[in-house]
């Protein structure tokens, strides 16, 4: 408030106008927040609906006895086409832990 009296040479008024905002920011601040996060997920990509599908790559041009297990995954995302990703069992681990993750965060978001 220092800055603003000395900027526009008013002593009391500045004072005054941010108490009052400090106060009226202070009321509100549910309201604000609230408003915020609504904007802040309603703006961004939104999952849409997703497919899976299991796989075992028994063997390929290289390896004549492969056995390996792999999960193909659909995301529809609102605003993009389908996004596909096909992980192994690690990288499946992993996506379910970040998923996780982003649920709890998101979830800490509307609390």
């Amino acid at each position: 408030s220092s800055g603003i009296n000395a900027e526009y040479g008013v002593t009391g008024q500045a004072d005054s106008l941010e108490e009052t905002l400090k106060k009226v920011l202070d009321s509100r601040s549910e309201d604000i927040q609230q408003c915020l996060k609504d904007r802040f997920l309603c703006e961004h990509e939104k999952l849409l609906n997703f497919d899976w599908k299991a796989n075992l790559v028994l063997e390929s041009n290289l390896i004549s006895n492969l056995n390996e297990p792999s999960v193909t995954l659909s995301f529809d995302v609102k605003h993009h086409d389908t996004v596909t990703v096909e992980c192994n069992e690690e990288e499946l681990y992993y996506l379910i832990q970040e998923l996780e993750k982003a649920k709890l965060e998101a979830q800490s978001m509307l609390t």
